[in-house]
Formats: structure tokens, C-alpha cells, sequence
């Protein structure tokens, strides 16, 4: 079973999710997990509206934050009280080089989502022009520090590759994917997946995940029309 997950951003309107969820109600997806990504705020509306067992919902962030008193974050504790939000995306790579995101704030957010059992996607960019975007460095920074027996998503995302619409060959992305699961197994964390996030499309998506190396992807661009998003769906469905 691979993971799909959509990253929406900041796209969509209130009608316009709604649709979004009435569409994939219409779908019965039994071979994947599909995971659905909106901005904070329509985390709750598509917890409440989407009711297929193989739907879940993920919030684009979670506030670093222990005590609940920042105003404009939104807590694990408030995401987890919503039954469908089993997923949070942390150190996106978009925060990471706009808002200047630390590893250190990662861990507290990763450490937030895992005490209120909410599954984090690690994302870990990857730049040949910035030493401190190295796969390995990330990982060496985050990993120790939070909890390695409880399940772990990491996105592996080449900065040249978001948003450009120009992806990685598929050698490129299975050797980079082999070369964090070895990092993975050195840091002694057994829980764990990786999947695979830059410029993914109804076109590339089927040969990223027919192997037994990359185990999802994250889509961005191309999940926000529910048309195409289908589309992509319905041509991983024949992956066992």
C-alpha cells in the first residue's frame, strides 16, 4: 500500500473544498491511503465531510509552541481532536527558506504531533548549492531527538524540483530514496516510510511508485484540481 498525499497550499475556496470532498466520495480507492492536505482552515471541514475509510486529512503545519498561548497557531492537541487528521507536514521546504524555519522548531513540532499520535511528514529538501539542505544533515539534526518507535514519514523533496514542474529522472529519485533509508536504518528507526514530493503529475506518478523502493508521494500543483487529482488516483489504484 503506498501513501498519496495531496499538499494543497493555499489553494481553494469554502465552496470549492466542499466540491473537492463531494468528488472523492464518489471514489473508492482499497490499495492506497490517501492522505488530503488543505490550509488550517478547512483542516476541520474536510475532517467532518469525507467518508471513505481510505481518506485522511493532514495539516500543511502545527505550532512549535508547548504552552498554547501564540496567537495565530493552531495546537496538535486542537488538530488531534479532529478524528480524520492523522498526518502534519513539518519543515516543508517552502518555511524552511521563506520564514526561516530551524531544525530545532521542527523537532518541537514533530515532538508536539507525536504526543497527541499524529503521524509527521518529515519533509528533508535537498539543494547542490546549500551545505545546510544536505539530506544527511537534516536527518542527523531531527532524528535523535524525537521519538523513533512511533511511525515516521519523511518527504524527500529536491528544491529544484517544487513547483518547477520539472521532476527527477525516476534512477535519481530511487537512488536518493535508497540513500535515506540507509540514514534511517544508521539512526536505528524502524517505523518509518519515504516518500517523494517535486513536480509529481498524472504523467510521472504511476513510474515513481511502481517499485518497491519509493513508498508515496506528495503532490502539490497537480492535486489541486480535483479532476486530475482523480486521475493520478485512479492509476496507482492497480498497484499492489
Amino acid at each position: 500500500m503506498k501513501l498519496i498525499v495531496a499538499n494543497l497550499k493555499m489553494n481553494l475556496t469554502f465552496d470549492e473544498i466542499l466540491e473537492y470532498s463531494k468528488i472523492l466520495n464518489k471514489s473508492n480507492y482499497i490499495n492506497n491511503k490517501v492522505v488530503i492536505c488543505p490550509s488550517y482552515l478547512f483542516v476541520s471541514i474536510l475532517s467532518l465531510s469525507l467518508n471513505k475509510e481510505m481518506y485522511y486529512v493532514g495539516s500543511q503545519d502545527v505550532s512549535s509552541n508547548m504552552d498554547n498561548k501564540c496567537t495565530g497557531d493552531v495546537s496538535a492537541l486542537q488538530l488531534s481532536s479532529l478524528s480524520k487528521v492523522r498526518y502534519c507536514i513539518v519543515g516543508h521546504c517552502e518555511r524552511r527558506l521563506k520564514y526561516g524555519e530551524s531544525s530545532k522548531q521542527i523537532i518541537s513540532k514533530i515532538i508536539n504531533l507525536q504526543k497527541y499520535n499524529i503521524i509527521p511528514i518529515i519533509c528533508v529538501c535537498e539543494s547542490d548549492s546549500n551545505v545546510d539542505l544536505s539530506l544527511k544533515k537534516q536527518l542527523d539534526e531531527i532524528i535523535p531527538f524525537i521519538n523513533k518507535t512511533s511511525e515516521i514519514v519523511i518527504a524527500y523533496e529536491p528544491i529544484d524540483s517544487v513547483g518547477t514542474g520539472v521532476s527527477k529522472s525516476l534512477d535519481y529519485i530511487k537512488k536518493s530514496v535508497i540513500y535515506i533509508k540507509q540514514i534511517m536504518d544508521s539512526l536505528n528507526v524502524s517505523n518509518y516510510s519515504v516518500i517523494y514530493g517535486g513536480s509529481v503529475n498524472e504523467k510521472n506518478c504511476y513510474e515513481i511508485l511502481n517499485n518497491d523502493i519509493v513508498d508515496g508521494i506528495m503532490i502539490g500543483k497537480k492535486s489541486i484540481d480535483i479532476n486530475i487529482f482523480i486521475s493520478i488516483l485512479d492509476k496507482l489504484e492497480v498497484i499492489k
